[in-house]
């Protein structure tokens, strides 16, 4: 070959090594999309608050397993998990979870938030899943306390993660019970009824009065609830 044509056909095999290469690397991502088709639909289901099946979770479940044999993205075992939990709570018996399911949750969260972690409804729903598979502890506030850093303002999750909070309560630090305190007075601006209900039922009416001594008007409205509701 001369060699005035040599690096022209060197710079030419550039770009199509180049292409090749992107190819190469994007491919298991390509293929794990494609797995994950049927799982989609059921998913979509579920983040718009529709019922689902057992069925229709084996279907995501399947789907997400099969990607992460493609690519181990945090995305997709999070959502693993959320199937695999929902799975665990319509098949466990006398109104509990199947603590089997609970566990391979727990195992799918911790992995995906070991990659992703900025995911404050995975948080939550690591701490539900150690809620059910264990007595409260340390294991039930530390996700807890990452679901508040990563969001701390949700309507979505609020009284589900304060419920939790109030069951971790023993098991906070002070700078944990502060976060606690700020979804308390966001709970109690949202709805002040459903706050005081959930204070009476948890037994720490003496937590949201904390909270609130910042205002002694929303305080003496609380109390002024609070007698209506004992009376």
């Amino acid at each position: 070959m001369p060699q005035a044509v040599a690096p022209r056909v060197a710079g030419s095999l550039l770009p199509l090594l180049l292409a090749v290469g992107l190819l190469y690397l994007g491919a298991p991502r390509t293929i794990a999309a494609f797995v994950s088709l049927p799982g989609d639909y059921p998913l979509e289901q579920i983040q718009n608050r529709e019922s689902v099946s057992a069925r229709d979770l084996e279907i995501l479940i399947v789907s997400r397993e099969r990607a992460l044999a493609w690519v181990e993205a945090g995305r997709v075992l999070t959502e693993l998990a959320l199937a695999q939990l929902m799975l665990a709570q319509v098949s466990g018996e006398g109104g509990g979870y199947d603590q089997a399911g609970v566990a391979r949750a727990i195992g799918s969260l911790r992995a995906g938030l070991a990659k992703a972690p900025a995911r404050p409804y995975a948080w939550t729903r690591l701490a539900v899943a150690e809620h059910e598979a264990a007595a409260p502890s340390s294991e039930l506030a530390a996700p807890l306390e990452m679901a508040l850093i990563t969001a701390r303002y949700s309507p979505h999750l609020l009284f589900v993660r304060l419920d939790l909070c109030l069951i971790a309560w023993p098991y906070f630090d002070s700078d944990a019970r502060e976060m606690v305190f700020e979804q308390v007075r966001i709970a109690w601006r949202r709805s002040p009824d459903r706050l005081v209900e959930l204070a009476l039922i948890m037994e720490l009416l003496d937590v949201v009065r904390t909270a609130l001594l910042i205002s002694p008007l929303e305080l003496e409205t609380f109390e002024t609830r609070l007698r209506g509701r004992e009376e």
